[in-house]
């Protein structure tokens, strides 16, 4: 017995609720298939009703609903163009046969209008015929004939309009293609449209371009009139003044090589005393460190032991004692024996037991230590035997040129700060001025075009390169041409950038020059550089006209003064005993110094400025390199992942020529970066470590700098510390 049950039954009907054991068969009058759900699957065809379980138990299933499932064989399959060309393909071919299709529905309509007007007609015509037979026998003949008379007129009727419809389905046709053929028109209309408005766009911009240089041409032409008559205005002055000139320029000479004489022995007197001086100090450090060493070794043995295998090492020390001591025997080594170095690293200059540890971890393999060892009978024991190596290394900044013959003078940088008091040497011409000795504090400042091969560009400013050092770019045009130039647009000196890294002395043509300003040569990278800073200062000027670049194209050396001068401080030497030195930043707003230590490895830091960068990744562990251009640049990494000379090593490699390593512990001792049991000899680079944190700093400064152009915004930075003992410099 089936029983049928609905949710909103009321308790009347108890008798009729479903009850354990009933079998559920139904629902919504919809038959319950006792088909699997694979089952139902496989059939071709069928409408299937199945249960969803939403929890099962040992008492039975709970139903939440059900599932209607309809499987069917497809008939007819409707799909959609993607392509546009064929869709709009297929719009035309729908208009044109749906145009076809309505005038054949009409012309259809009419003739069956036209039927069963006829079949009417017919109809009529034979009732009458046969009310007429009925009725008037007699006149059957001229029925007979009249209505012969009658079809042949409605045939006749039919055949016109048969013809009219014809004819306006023709017309119609027609129509359809004349609206076709309108259509195809507006397209190629459009098209010559398009064409059009270019070529009226390309003949725009060539009117505008044949105005600009129009407009340009007429601007030059005034500038070369008003340069005309200003080279005018100086061909007089020159032959007005020539004889002073002549004489001034005698005196001048003569009163400057007595300066430079005296100069140079003041300076002289001055370097020995130096020298005496310095021979002094070191001589009583040497004799300090010899006491205190003697000292030491009256007082312990060294114990060597070099632990080559990696894993545990088996040393076991007295807690939280520094220096860290033995606990128990390790043979050779004893109870009590203190830790002294590891791989070369004096470990007595750390006063924590977490410093020691941080060393003891990054060390490479193997490992050697030395313990000292207290001694019972002093007059009996023997003094260990130690070997020292250096070897000296060039280092950052070093001139690679310096066995070039070269000028008398060289060039001083007296602003921005961060470069005071640098000098680079520079090769004077064969032609022009060849007394280059001008203590004046000049701006520098780039020709335009850089060449100078043709008239240089002022922008509206006429005192652009007046009074000022010129830097032009070899090549193109001769030597002489360009100093002819610079020399018209009054400026006071011409430097050449060579494109190499080395100066000659330019050699000037057969004819005679009249030229008077001095000209000179320096390198590839000493010009780049000078390129960097300036663009750096322009990028950060924010309109303050003071941010420039100043030189004097003399030494104190020649008779000049003594420099003088914010960034001054920058060229001391550093004479702090508590840190190694100090490393300054400058981005074109601010400078920003850091408290460094050097490292075990690699050469001495030079004084020279320097590009410094970022280096990405941080770590510089990974042998592809750095995915920043590193060449020529300081580069600025993060401790950890992998050895300090392995990090010195890859920036070596890639073209980098210092490494500065941020500190990963928030201590504020920095540590001095070991060389490992090889002592390092293929690292040639410099190499230092900066605080904890100092990153952050770094990024803050090149997020503040500007650059220009889309330029990569560019930092300078300069290291001030003192002789590195550990490398011999």
């Amino acid at each position: 017995m089936v029983t049928n049950v609905a949710y909103q039954e009321s308790e009347q009907h108890d008798a009729f609720h479903p009850v354990v054991g009933d079998q559920l068969v139904r629902a919504n009058n919809h038959l319950i298939s006792s088909l699997s759900f694979g089952e139902i699957l496989s059939n071709n065809e069928g409408t299937y009703v199945l249960p969803i379980v939403s929890e099962s138990g040992s008492k039975g299933h709970k139903i939440s609903r059900f599932a209607k499932i309809e499987i069917f064989d497809a008939h007819s399959l409707t799909f959609r163009p993607t392509d546009g060309q064929r869709i709009h393909k297929m719009r035309k071919l729908i208009l044109e046969k749906r145009s076809v299709e309505n005038l054949e529905r009409r012309a259809e309509e009419l003739q069956k209008k036209t039927r069963a007007q006829n079949t009417l007609a017919s109809a009529e015509k034979r009732a009458q015929v046969q009310n007429m037979r009925e009725n008037h026998e007699v006149k059957r003949e001229n029925d007979e004939k009249s209505f012969e008379k009658n079809r042949e007129q409605s045939i006749k009727v039919e055949e016109m309009r048969k013809k009219e419809e014809a004819q306006r389905i023709e017309k119609i046709k027609l129509e359809t293609k004349n609206m076709l053929q309108i259509e195809k028109q507006k397209e190629e209309l459009a098209k010559q449209k398009s064409v059009l408005e270019m070529k009226t766009m390309q003949i725009q911009a060539e009117r505008d371009r044949e105005k600009r240089e129009e407009e340009n041409t007429k601007a030059l032409e005034k500038a070369n009139e008003a340069n005309a008559k200003h080279l005018e205005q100086l061909n007089e002055e020159k032959k007005k003044n020539e004889e002073n000139i002549k004489y001034d320029e005698e005196k001048k000479r003569k009163l400057a090589q007595k300066i430079i004489e005296d100069e140079a022995i003041a300076a002289a007197k001055k370097q020995a005393a130096i020298a005496a001086e310095k021979e002094a100090k070191e001589e009583a450090e040497k004799q300090e460190e010899g006491e205190k060493k003697a000292e030491r070794e009256r007082q312990y043995d060294i114990v060597d032991i070099t632990f080559r295998t990696r894993g545990p090492l088996g040393l076991f020390f007295v807690p939280e004692k520094v220096p860290m001591t033995l606990d128990r025997d390790h043979p050779p080594l004893k109870r009590g024996d203190e830790m002294m170095s590891l791989n070369g690293m004096d470990l007595l200059q750390y006063e924590t037991i977490d410093e020691i540890m941080a060393v003891l971890i990054e060390a490479t393999w193997p490992k050697g230590f030395q313990f000292r060892r207290p001694r019972t009978d002093v007059s009996g024991s023997s003094k260990p035997k130690t070997s020292t190596a250096s070897k000296s290394q060039e280092g950052v900044g070093t001139d690679t040129h310096t066995d070039k013959i070269l000028s008398s003078t060289k060039m001083t940088i007296v602003s921005p700060p961060i470069l005071f008091g640098m000098t680079y040497n520079f090769q004077v011409a064969k032609f022009g001025n060849r007394q280059v000795i001008d203590c004046t504090e000049r701006k520098i400042v780039f020709s335009e075009p850089y060449a100078a091969c043709k008239p240089l560009k002022t922008f509206g400013q006429n005192d652009r390169y007046k009074d000022k050092l010129v830097f032009v770019q070899r090549g193109i045009c001769m030597f002489s041409d360009k100093s002819e130039r610079v020399e018209e647009n009054g400026g006071a000196a011409t430097v050449v950038v060579n494109n190499k890294n080395d100066i000659i002395e330019m050699p000037g043509p057969k004819k005679q020059l009249n030229l008077h300003k001095p000209s000179v040569m320096i390198s590839k990278d000493t010009g780049t550089f000078f390129i960097q800073i300036t663009d750096i200062l322009d990028a950060n000027a924010d309109g303050d006209e003071t941010k420039h670049m100043t030189v004097r194209m003399a030494d104190t050396s020649e008779g000049c003064n003594p420099l003088k001068g914010k960034g001054a401080e920058y060229t001391y030497p550093w004479t702090n005993k508590k840190l190694d030195g100090k490393l300054h930043i400058w981005n074109g707003k601010e400078t920003k110094s850091f408290d460094v230590a050097q490292s075990g490895f690699g050469s001495s830091w030079t004084n020279e400025p320097k590009r410094i960068v970022l280096a990405e990744p941080r770590a510089a562990c990974n042998d592809k390199g750095f995915s920043v251009n590193v060449q020529n640049s300081i580069v600025v990494v993060e401790r950890g992942e992998c050895s300090f000379v392995d990090k010195a090593r890859l920036i070596q490699k890639v073209g980098g020529i210092g490494m500065v390593c941020v500190n990963s512990s928030p201590r504020p001792r920095l540590l001095m970066m070991p060389a490992g049991p090889g002592g390092a000899p293929d690292v040639t680079i410099s190499a230092m470590m900066i605080p904890h944190g100092s990153i952050d700093e770094i990024e803050r400064l090149i997020a503040e700098a500007k650059s220009t152009g889309g330029k990569r915004k560019t930092l300078i930075a300069r290291a001030q510390v003192k002789s590195n003992p550990k490398t011999g410099q």
